[in-house]
């Protein structure tokens, strides 16, 4: 009798095998969609850095202040980082880095705008991301001020031809000439910070050269 029901309404069972196809269909595409999120949520997380905690200094509610325009109000120092290094117990690292967007880097007749970082010998670590050819700079390019410059994958790409040899070259950051001594791997963005579009130069070159907009 139930063959004989449903064979007589053919139409009926078509359209409701159908539904539960689909409806199958639905749950294991919105799953796998689900499980694709996850991961690339993962993956940018560790693009960060595992366990990275950032510290900034903390600006007054309702202050007027401009540190753009000034460079003053409250800053963070060299003391600040090394007793967050000696007190915190657990941090495995501590990295101090300055940053300023839209620099002007030239290289061969190439004027491009990026972001540069200044920084020390621990940021590597912290962020998780390591050079792929060459090398980070070292305790004395930091201590002597040297005028040497880590790139991002991606401005390399700009900067150069396809096989060329960055390392030793001389690019100049807003008119001034620093020499390569590195290139990043690839970490892709992280929201809306592209790490590959970057550099690296010591922290305290920056503090020289570089006017950056707060420690």
């Amino acid at each position: 009798m139930a063959l004989e029901a449903l064979w007589s309404n053919r139409l009926r069972t078509g359209l409701t095998m159908l539904g539960v196809i689909i409806g199958i269909a639905s749950v294991i595409a919105i799953t796998s969609l689900g499980q694709g999120v996850q991961k690339a949520t993962e993956q940018q997380l560790q693009g960060l850095g595992t366990n990275v905690m950032l510290v900034f200094p903390d600006t007054p509610r309702n202050s007027r202040i401009n540190l753009g325009s000034t460079g003053r109000g409250t800053r963070l120092n060299w003391e600040d980082a090394r007793a967050i290094k000696e007190q915190v117990t657990t941090a495995s690292a501590v990295s101090a880095f300055l940053q300023k967007p839209n620099v002007s880097v030239v290289y061969g007749g190439k004027n491009i705008l990026t972001t540069v970082i200044g920084t020390d010998l621990s940021y590597p670590e912290v962020k998780n991301i390591y050079p792929q050819s060459g090398q980070f700079f070292n305790q004395d390019d930091l201590l002597s001020s040297k005028s040497v410059v880590v790139l991002g994958s991606k401005l390399r790409e700009q900067l150069f031809e396809p096989g060329a040899n960055a390392i030793g070259a001389n690019i100049r950051i807003q008119g001034e000439r620093y020499i390569v001594i590195g290139v990043m791997e690839s970490k892709g963005a992280v929201g809306r910070i592209d790490q590959d579009n970057q550099i690296y130069i010591p922290l305290t070159r920056s503090e020289e050269h570089v006017c950056f907009l707060q420690f």
